[in-house]
């Protein structure tokens, strides 16, 4: 991925490289996935339906925000857009570290995403609830739209103590001009591969310790 100079208008540069994803819709690839939108509680599937990503997009990389949220592996991908802004926005992150691991595929959508009064910036609010443990984190991520730097704010909810309630991270993001689509279904591959190995990592274990405890 090369590095962009933005001394393009910012409007003109994200209308150069936006990219106009086709896909039927209906298109699905069979996988594992936790999705988190509005709500923040996890939506499992064991498909994913790619025509989520269908529509003309733009597709960042960023660097390591030190939450598992958003890394540098992440995909990220802006869409649903409308003139020059865009409405939605989606990161993708592996998150498969053992076996079983029936969902491996992590999506965030953005429950809310606007741009700035000033149009300068965008701003993304995504949420992470569970009711079994109770973790109840937001996110706001914003980013400018004429250097890609962000800003990453993590609110843990449950902490009345304003001090330790909020957690910040910066970085920055380019425009990677890889084909959207083509990406992810590459991750996915990976994904799966891995996962495959990491089953029959496991079922070698399971069956050395019957072996083991036979008497």
């Amino acid at each position: 991925m090369r590095k962009l100079k933005f001394s393009l208008s910012v409007l003109t540069l994200l209308t150069f490289y936006a990219c106009d994803n086709k896909n039927p819709s209906g298109n699905y690839a069979d996988i594992g996935i936790s999705l988190y939108s509005y709500s923040g509680l996890e939506e499992k599937s064991d498909r994913l339906d790619l025509s989520l990503f269908d529509k003309e997009g733009l597709f960042l990389r960023c660097t390591d925000s030190n939450y598992s949220f958003l890394s540098d592996q992440s995909l990220i991908y802006l869409t649903d857009r409308e003139g020059e802004t865009f409405n939605k926005l989606y990161v993708i992150n592996k998150v498969y570290s053992f076996y079983p691991y029936s969902h491996p595929i992590e999506i965030w959508e953005s429950g809310i995403f606007y741009a700035t009064e000033d149009q300068k910036s965008y701003v993304a609010h995504f949420s992470w609830k569970t009711t079994r443990t109770g973790f109840d984190y937001s996110y706001v991520f914003t980013f400018s739209r004429s250097d890609l730097g962000y800003d990453l704010i993590k609110t843990d909810n449950n902490e009345s103590d304003y001090r330790y309630r909020n957690t910040t991270s910066v970085g920055r993001c380019e425009i990677d001009q890889t084909d959207f689509l083509s990406e992810l279904k590459n991750l996915i591959e990976e994904v799966k591969n891995k996962t495959n190995e990491l089953r029959l990592e496991y079922e070698k274990e399971i069956e050395a310790t019957k072996e083991k405890n036979k008497i």
